[in-house]
């Protein structure tokens, strides 16, 4: 179970970062902050 949350956080890191290349930094300061909120 904690090696499962890992790896989604992981690719969650990956997604960013993938994202941030195409996306506005606005929209990945909400993305960011969205995934802050379901990870909490």
């Amino acid at each position: 179970m904690r090696l499962n949350a890992e790896i989604a956080i992981f690719f969650t890191v990956l997604g960013i970062i993938a994202f941030s290349f195409l996306v506005p930094p606005q929209a990945l300061l909400v993305l960011m902050l969205a995934a802050i909120g379901i990870f909490l």
